[in-house]
């Protein structure tokens, strides 16, 4: 892996790297990714990373993952750091084995987003800020709004919608579609404990459920 920290950030937080190189090789332990460059970047003001604990991740594409970090948040540290760098490279991973998330579908978007998050909580027991644990009545309400769009190409506006601002048009609160894709997600692995995030790596969402009936009895 080829890690670039920014030089400001790297004589502000010596330790970034090592925080970096020490969660790559946890990560290694689980899963297998091929070469790519990590890039941890400070990010210009808060933008937008005030309740993230000032750690903004993203993967776009198999051969990079870019961390985004506001070095005035109080809450930047290892501890933050290493959940949004997991969920990214779990992300990589799925990548790298030829499944397209972002340029996908709904549902891809969906079940990505819940496999990382669940990575997450299995290699570190916590699971990232941005999910609230969802009752099953919760849920079904969700899923229910979100159905219909499900085969439709995901894209700025549904993202914005459903896994960041969320929409007061449509009733859709801030980062209900990472809640909404953890519980789905979490649902389908109870259906056999030998199940993991890793198990469903490198199959596509269309594969792995029929996410449409996991509440059905809600």
């Amino acid at each position: 892996m080829e890690i670039f920290v920014e030089e400001y950030l790297a004589k502000s937080v010596p330790n970034t790297k090592q925080w970096v190189e020490k969660i790559i090789d946890k990560c290694a332990r689980r899963i297998k990714f091929k070469d790519a460059k990590i890039g941890v970047f400070l990010t210009p003001g808060s933008n937008g990373l005030e309740d993230v604990n000032g750690i903004g991740g993203y993967c776009p594409s198999s051969a990079l993952v870019e961390i985004s970090v506001d070095l005035n948040h109080p809450n930047f540290d290892f501890d933050s750091l290493k959940l949004t760098l997991a969920h990214e490279l779990y992300h990589l991973a799925r990548r790298q084995s030829g499944i397209k998330i972002g340029e996908s579908t709904v549902l891809e978007c969906l079940i990505s987003e819940g496999l990382a998050d669940r990575f997450v909580y299995e290699t570190y027991g916590l699971t990232p800020v941005w999910i609230s644990k969802l009752g099953g009545t919760d849920a079904a309400k969700l899923l229910k709004k979100i159905s219909p769009i499900l085969d439709e190409k995901i894209d700025d506006e549904i993202y914005n919608d459903w896994f960041l601002s969320g929409s007061k048009k449509l009733g859709v609160a801030k980062w209900s579609g990472y809640s909404l894709s953890y519980a789905l997600v979490s649902q389908i692995l109870k259906k056999d404990k030998k199940l993991n995030s890793i198990s469903f790596l490198d199959v596509p969402a269309k594969e792995i459920a029929d996410i449409t009936t996991l509440y059905d009895k809600v």
